[in-house]
């Protein structure tokens, strides 16, 4: 595992300031504390050693009005269903097709009747179907942040699994801040066997037969790999580790 930053994280990474624990970017996580999902069982079996706290409510504020709740499903649905009463059944149904959407894409991915259905729908026009109050939709859409892509320019697909893994499996925040979640991989990267070097800039993605190889560092270091992983963006990758010709058959 090479880093460029002086410690591991990313996306999963803490600092202090003023005796405060700070997450740069990730702060809450979903499924891990779950060990019925596959994140949580992966969590549970590599023996971590991290304590989860519960995620605590969401405050949003629109036009006077003051929305709190926490990330449980029939809390919001509770919540919604005071706030907007004549949308009561078509609440119901929305929440009723989120999880439909994610049990099918779980199970058989595009090929599932729900998801075929969806397939190029956005996730604006997925609400429009159901709701009437855009102050609904507005609240219903605020979950798109983690996404990066506004309601009307997201997959309804990507979307309502991102509902769903966000109030139906157990959010919560990791005592410390998610830098913990970083070195305890690192640890285990190293416990068994592998090597972790932070401060190390990757330059390039060695390429054999359209086949990537390993890497060379930006010190000249070449290190060899049965498996190459980038963490970067495809811009990144494509564009600047690995050489336009060595891509072409």
């Amino acid at each position: 595992t090479l880093e460029y930053h002086s410690s591991v994280g990313g996306y999963c990474a803490s600092f202090r300031r003023q005796g405060y624990v700070f997450d740069a970017a990730a702060h809450c996580l979903s499924s891990v504390a779950n060990d019925r999902t596959p994140v949580g069982k992966l969590f549970s079996r590599l023996g971590l050693d991290l304590e989860f706290l519960p995620s605590g409510a969401q405050n949003l504020h629109m036009r006077g009005t003051r929305y709190v709740w926490r990330y449980d499903a029939e809390h919001l649905r509770s919540i919604l269903k005071d706030s907007f009463p004549s949308e009561g059944p078509q609440i119901d149904a929305f929440f009723a097709t989120a999880r439909k959407i994610f049990l099918g894409y779980s199970s058989k991915g595009l090929g599932s009747p729900i998801c075929a259905r969806y397939q190029h729908a956005t996730y604006q026009e997925l609400l429009n179907e159901f709701f009437k109050s855009r102050e609904l939709t507005a609240l219903l859409s605020f979950t798109w942040s983690f996404a990066g892509l506004p309601p009307d320019k997201i997959s309804a697909i990507a979307m309502s699994i991102l509902f769903h893994e966000l109030f139906n499996n157990r959010v919560c925040q990791i005592k410390g801040g998610t830098q913990q979640l970083s070195n305890r991989l690192a640890e285990k990267t190293r416990q068994y066997g592998g090597r972790v070097a932070t401060k190390t800039m990757v330059a390039k993605i060695l390429m054999e037969d359209r086949t990537a190889v390993g890497v060379e560092t930006e010190g000249g270091e070449r290190l060899r790999a049965e498996h190459v992983i980038s963490n970067c963006d495809a811009k990144q990758t494509f564009g600047r580790l690995i050489d336009e010709g060595s891509m072409n058959g």
